[in-house]
């Protein structure tokens, strides 16, 4: 990795060519800014000269280079040269606005392009990657690290840019007094070196403890707001907010300790700046061997060179601690976009055609490559069949679920569809289609705050949902008499994950999802675990009416749900077994 200061010249490699193009040209705009900056300082002087002393104003070489370039005529007199310096204002002016308005919209687009990327690469990952990470850890990824990633990014661009203006302020500035300007940069400079190596370990190490104290915020709202029915029985958000008061508080401390390191040698800086001029009107009247009016017109030139060379000077010192400072996200951010991926576009992908049997040969699995969840299972499930699966809570049968809907590889062992194996590397696409035939209705189901109607035709645009179909649907899963019965009917809003709804409700809106989704196999994880008795009865005599075309696997912890299904596999330990219905005891 980088150092630093570099590291978000990786995001570079991250960006589209449009978004390169737009870079070019900001840079190209800074290096004409830095150009009329030099032009104003330079032009000062026969401006200066023509209100001190017009008699010296031909004899400057300055004013001959400026009349010999824009094609002035000095014995015009001053008027031309004020007009000019006037002009080279308005245009530096107009220039650095323009400069810091590309600066930071392009900033904001390669902000985007990047926190779409990051996200991709989230959501891309494969199951196992999801239960190994918290969801906090991944939010704090997608939102604060990529945030302050772009801060560096943008910080990056403008130390090009103060950069730039330095050089080109210090080229104008020697024209006018070598000696001066040679001694002022060389002053500044070390001073801002040495500020800069004092407090280089302090701004890392804070950037560390930033990011932690971010990430453990988001984890302490996420935990937070996922238990918040707890929190209201048993009273006890003080823990919560103690510890969300503690990391805030550490990552706000933190970040103004930064900006007080990074602006408070500015003022340092300006009154040694006020005081190396009163020294360089000392030096330029001692050396005067002509009238004071030449003193007064290269010191005035010289001042406002300096006036404006301290803040470019301040601006790389500031953004290279900025850049520092969140050199920790931007490491972090840089993991996520260097994972390469395989095509995960599911557009094109259809579901794989069904037709005989899914086959699980030998198949072992293992979460931690030491104990296997799963041993030797061996099981073949026939279209149109409906299974269940039985087991204590850590038995292994969500594990078995989870391989059969392809969300999980088996460590060892093949599993064929049809006689394929869905994990043959000719076929990529073929694990893909095959998860795209299943819908998996959990014990918990995801509703988003939005109407029944697009609960129901979850990711699909509003506009394209077809109310025949949901309808259709909705009677299927046997919910449409209560969906009809609301004020709105489908137009109805659920509420956050659905809190409006009974249990048995969103249970039946899930199998209506699943039912409009055209899915033919579907996957019932504990579906009916949280339901009373009545209620989970009436679910799954929904279930047992559905279509025989579909093939249905259902996960249960109480066999009697499951007595009017074709076959029953028992799971204890990872060992796994078919058992008669006659050895249960419905």
């Amino acid at each position: 990795m980088k150092t630093s200061i570099l590291l978000p010249f990786e995001l570079y490699k991250h960006i589209n060519k449009k978004r390169k193009k737009q870079l070019l040209i900001t840079l190209i705009l800074m290096f004409l800014s830095g150009i009329t900056e030099l032009l104003v300082i330079n032009s000062v002087v026969p401006f200066i000269a023509s209100i001190a002393n017009p008699k010296v104003l031909n004899n400057l070489e300055i004013t001959k280079f400026i009349a010999k370039i824009f094609a002035i005529n000095p014995n015009e007199g001053s008027a031309p040269f004020i007009v000019f310096f006037a002009l080279t204002i308005v245009l530096s002016a107009f220039l650095r606005i323009s400069t810091v308005f590309l600066i930071n919209r392009v900033s904001a687009l390669v902000g985007n392009d990047i926190s779409v990327k990051t996200f991709y690469k989230n959501i891309s990952q494969p199951y196992e990657y999801h239960l190994k990470n918290s969801s906090s850890k991944l939010i704090t990824q997608n939102t604060t690290y990529v945030g302050y990633s772009l801060a560096a990014f943008s910080g990056f661009l403008f130390l090009i840019y103060f950069s730039c203006q330095t050089i080109l302020l210090s080229i104008g500035l020697i024209l006018i007094s070598p000696v001066l300007t040679i001694y002022s940069i060389f002053i500044f400079s070390i001073i801002y070196l040495v500020l800069g190596k004092t407090f280089k370990k302090i701004i890392k190490d804070s950037s560390k403890k930033r990011s932690f104290s971010d990430q453990i915020k988001v984890k302490t709202l996420n935990e937070s707001l996922g238990s918040i029915r707890n929190l209201i029985l048993e009273s006890n958000h003080y823990l919560y907010i103690n510890k969300f008061k503690i990391h805030d508080l550490n990552s706000r401390i933190i970040s103004a300790n930064n900006s007080i390191l990074s602006t408070s040698p500015k003022y340092i800086i300006e009154a040694l700046g006020l005081l190396f001029i009163i020294f360089a009107s000392v030096v330029l009247m001692k050396a005067g061997n002509s009238s004071s009016s030449s003193v007064i017109i290269s010191l005035g030139a010289f001042t406002l060179g300096i006036q404006k060379l301290l803040p470019a000077f301040q601006g790389i010192y500031a953004v290279i601690n900025q850049i520092r400072f969140y050199s920790s996200d931007l490491e972090n951010t840089l993991k996520y976009l260097q994972i390469k991926l395989e095509n995960n576009n599911g557009n094109n992908i259809t579901p794989l055609n069904f037709k005989k049997s899914i086959r699980f040969d030998s198949i072992y699995f293992s979460y931690d490559e030491e104990k296997y969840v799963v041993s030797n299972f061996n099981f073949e499930i026939f279209k149109g069949q409906k299974i269940g699966i039985i087991g204590r809570t850590g038995s292994g049968k969500t594990t078995i679920s989870d391989l059969f809907m392809g969300l999980l590889k088996p460590t060892k062992g093949k599993i064929y569809i049809d006689g394929k194996d869905i994990y043959d590397k000719k076929y990529p696409n073929r694990i893909k289609r095959w998860r795209r035939s299943i819908s998996h209705v959990p014990q918990d189901i995801f509703l988003s705050d939005t109407t029944i109607a697009e609960n129901i035709a979850f990711g699909i645009d509003k506009k394209l949902i077809s109310l025949r179909k949901l309808k259709e649907c909705a009677k299927k899963a046997q919910i449409h008499e209560f969906i009809v019965s609301t004020k709105d009917g489908y137009l109805t809003t659920v509420g956050e994950r659905g809190v409006r709804l009974s249990g048995g409700q969103l249970q039946r809106i899930a199998i209506a999802r699943a039912l409009y989704r055209n899915a033919k196999i579907l996957v019932f994880d504990e579906a009916t675990s949280a339901l009373d008795k009545n209620t989970e009865i009436e679910l799954m005599q929904a279930i047992n009416k559905l279509s025989n075309e579909l093939t249905i696997i259902s996960i249960a912890h109480n066999h009697r749900t499951l007595k009017d299904f074709d076959r029953i596999i028992k799971v204890e330990k990872g060992n796994i077994f078919e058992i008669r219905k006659n050895e249960l005891s419905i």
